[in-house]
């Protein structure tokens, strides 16, 4: 026996429809997503680095040749855009020299809204060379970039004076990222509505509407109602399954017709058959091979030992003399076993009886 899964298909297919269409659209916004926001990083990032490291060198000649230090025609000279939240300028004792935000100047790092790793100034001065990495969480870039003085002559790199500190804020560029995605997913979700909308109509009439009229047809088949012959257009699986509806409907309506036939010929031959045993003043009793009485037929019911309600469905022992009873036991396995006709005489307090089994 084959075990078929049946599920609402008018619920459960737009359902999953859905499910996969959204899942399909959010993989595509959120890859489209971590895309730009990889690239925007890496711009960023190159961006970042060329303008401190051009900063670091335009400071660095300024030391070296004892020029008066002009911070702010700098940031000018060096396109230093409004990304750059914060610039700082520190000595080699952490000190602040020089800041985009005069209110620092002269200050400890400690004194800082946002204290700076001192572990990472001490490395930048040490190793001389710049260091820079992303927050995720603030959407910040963050560099250390040294800067330096004249060389001394026993010395093979610079003498490190200071480390130009610099906040480079993503924050605009990620909320404009933000809004494109938002747009693209809109737009997504318009072609998705049109798309259900499309397979919605496409499986009603080409899915919904031939199964609605199979469990018709099904219908009138069940309350035995001629069911006329389902007309196809088309191929494919609906239209296989239609020729079988109708091959199997065909069959059903002669194998009824037939049925009926045969209904209405017993019926015939039953009236038949209780005439001739009506006109038969004998007694016939239908037996099992355990000699249960199940059946009985006679014209007089009058003639009968006792009333049908006392041996019908009860072996031969339990309503007849057991002497008789026995008697017609061994005759009824006689017959059984000889498959003959066997036959027997005895008395009851009625009536002397020839039985034949």
């Amino acid at each position: 026996m084959k075990i078929i899964n049946a599920v609402r298909i008018r619920v459960w297919l737009p359902v999953c429809m859905l499910i996969f269409l959204l899942s399909l659209m959010s993989s595509i916004v959120w890859l489209n997503y971590s895309e730009q926001s990889q690239n925007l990083i890496q711009q960023s990032q190159l961006s970042f680095v060329n303008a401190m490291s051009g900063l670091a060198r335009d400071i660095e000649r300024h030391v070296q040749r004892g020029e008066n230090l002009e911070v702010e025609r700098l940031f000018k000279l060096r396109n230093i855009d409004t990304h750059f939240e914060l610039l700082l300028g520190l000595d080699d004792q952490h000190v602040i020299q020089f800041s985009s935000k005069s209110k620092f100047i002269g200050h400890d790092i400690k004194a800082l809204p946002r204290p700076l790793s001192a572990a990472t100034l001490s490395e930048v001065q040490k190793v001389h060379k710049p260091a820079v990495h992303y927050d995720a969480q603030s959407k910040r870039l963050i560099g250390y970039f040294p800067f330096a003085r004249t060389p001394k002559n026993d010395e093979l790199r610079p003498f490190v004076v200071g480390v130009i500190y610099g906040e480079y804020t993503l924050q605009q560029d990620f909320y404009r990222i933000d809004q494109q995605i938002v747009k693209k997913s809109l737009v997504f979700l318009f072609f998705i509505c049109l798309m259900l909308g499309f397979l919605a109509f496409f499986i009603h009439i080409y899915v919904l509407k031939p199964i609605s009229q199979l469990i018709s047809a099904t219908q009138l088949i069940g309350l035995n109602t001629d069911v006329t012959k389902l007309e196809i257009h088309g191929a494919g699986e609906f239209a296989s399954l239609a020729n079988n509806f109708n091959s199997m409907a065909k069959l059903l309506h002669l194998q009824v017709r037939d049925l009926r036939q045969e209904k209405t010929n017993s019926h015939e031959k039953q009236l038949l058959l209780e005439s001739f045993l009506n006109a038969i003043p004998d007694l016939f009793f239908v037996v099992k091979q355990d000699s249960t009485i199940t059946q009985f037929h006679t014209a007089n019911p009058e003639a009968l030992y006792t009333s049908p309600t006392h041996f019908l469905g009860k072996k031969m022992t339990e309503v007849l003399p057991l002497t008789v009873a026995n008697l017609l036991e061994r005759a009824l396995k006689e017959c059984i076993k000889k498959q003959t006709l066997s036959e027997i005489q005895y008395e009851t307090r009625h009536h002397r009886t020839n039985s034949s089994l």
